[in-house]
């Protein structure tokens, strides 16, 4: 039976992503302008589980939903109506589904869960099992102390232990960072762990629970590309601040946009480095598996925005997209200009039933609903600035070039090769 792998290079723009060429010398094959549908991770991820856009399936950020627990809700509440798409498809056929990811939004937390083994890489979770893991994050959210309070009341010191391990050495790396004594504990977020589970997985995963031996299903989510790209960052604060003032202020701070400028370049080629050697740890079961690496979306370095989220431009919507199809399956050939990431539950799933493959198409889509991050923390915004960011946006890429439509004000926004009558005509035949 075949086996899937998909990895996903977290904020990785197609035009920094060079680095991932020699995935050829691997028998990789790579296709032309893959489009991320939407610009951040959590609807992005949903879109190339499920093959729907972000207004399909729902899981995206709009008035009064923002990152945190009302989209944690509506996240799982949505995954859980959808069966989990590919993942629970393919886990009704007898595959074994895993999940390793460096992201928290990946994770059970939002929805992620038609799993029979999910790792996320930050502290002691990493230890626990897949439906403990559940449980104890659908009763306690991201509280560390509940969580170690009720592991005590089970008697799971050694988990504590474990816990407290992994707290205090990344206490310590921060430090290290911020003090300027070491810069791995900012470009290292998780390739390396990843790569020591996989040794593991290999070999029928005593350790990790994680056995790619005959049918699995694997998807990875590795940072090294994602911020924080400075030790001043490490919170996060430093950028979601500078992105708040592009979504809303129309401009992010020139200090943070030369920081993204003079570091996204050192961490996007970290990040390539690292997969491509997170892809030579499959060697032993690469001829049997279909294996997808691509992004979930890009990163703006002040041009035309800043960061991820909100912003429909290039450099968060052209992501990188490989494939190297299993051994006695021929390569399936790109059959139109554009490749949507919601291509890819049909691409495996017709790989998976012995189908026929189409990959691309003369169009695709990316939206956006506004602030994925809560404004609140930033005064003096007006009802009309309030009412612009909150919009229901389409970035549409055709072969007659590439525009944004704004679904609430009826607008064509920003043109590229194309007329805006060109442009609502298009609109008027899709939507």
């Amino acid at each position: 039976m075949l086996n899937v792998v998909v990895l996903i290079i977290d904020t990785l723009r197609e035009d920094y992503g060079r680095g991932l060429e020699m995935l050829g010398e691997l028998g990789f094959i790579k296709y032309e302008n893959a489009i991320a549908p939407a610009p951040w991770t959590l609807p992005s991820h949903v879109s190339l589980i499920t093959g729907m856009y972000p207004s399909q399936h729902g899981v995206h950020e709009s008035y009064g939903v923002y990152v945190g627990e009302k989209m944690a809700e509506l996240s799982i509440s949505r995954l859980s109506e959808l069966s989990g798409g590919i993942l629970g498809e393919l886990r009704g056929d007898g595959y074994r589904t895993y999940i390793i990811s460096a992201n928290p939004f990946i994770t059970p937390f939002y929805g992620f869960q038609q799993v029979d083994k999910s790792i996320h890489l930050r502290g002691f979770l990493y230890s626990l099992s897949d439906a403990y893991l559940n449980d104890l994050l659908r009763q306690y959210g991201k509280s560390h102390i509940k969580l170690i309070r009720n592991l005590l009341r089970e008697g799971r010191i050694d988990l504590v232990i474990k816990g407290a391990y992994y707290f205090i050495r990344s206490k310590a790396d921060q430090l290290l960072a911020r003090m300027g004594v070491a810069e791995k504990p900012i470009l290292e977020k998780g390739s390396s762990l990843i790569m020591e589970i996989l040794d593991d997985a290999v070999k029928g995963g005593k350790r990790t629970g994680i056995d790619l031996g005959d049918k699995f299903f694997l998807l990875i989510n590795m940072m090294e590309a994602h911020a924080p790209y400075v030790a001043d960052d490490i919170d996060d604060s430093l950028s979601v601040n500078a992105f708040l003032d592009a979504v809303f202020n129309g401009e992010p701070p020139k200090e943070a946009v030369e920081i993204w400028r003079r570091r996204y370049p050192i961490h996007s080629s970290y990040a390539t480095r690292q997969a491509i050697n997170i892809i030579r740890r499959l060697k032993p079961v690469m001829d049997n598996s279909l294996i997808i690496v691509t992004s979930d979306h890009g990163e703006l370095l002040g041009d035309g925005g800043f960061s991820h989220g909100y912003f429909l431009e290039d450099g968060v919507l052209r992501v990188p997209l490989y494939i190297r199809w299993p051994s006695g399956i021929k390569p399936a050939r790109q059959g139109g200009s554009f490749v949507s990431l919601t291509q890819l539950p049909s691409i495996i799933r017709s790989v998976a039933q012995g189908e026929e493959t189409r990959v691309g198409a003369r169009l695709a889509m990316a939206e956006s609903f506004g602030s994925n991050f809560d404004y609140s923390r930033k005064r003096h915004i007006n009802s009309d600035t309030i009412r612009r960011v909150f919009s229901h946006r389409i970035r549409i890429y055709s072969e007659k070039g590439s525009f944004t439509y704004n679904r609430g004000t009826g607008e064509v926004e920003k043109t590229n090769g194309i007329d805006a009558t060109t442009a609502k005509s298009i609109i008027q035949n899709i939507l």
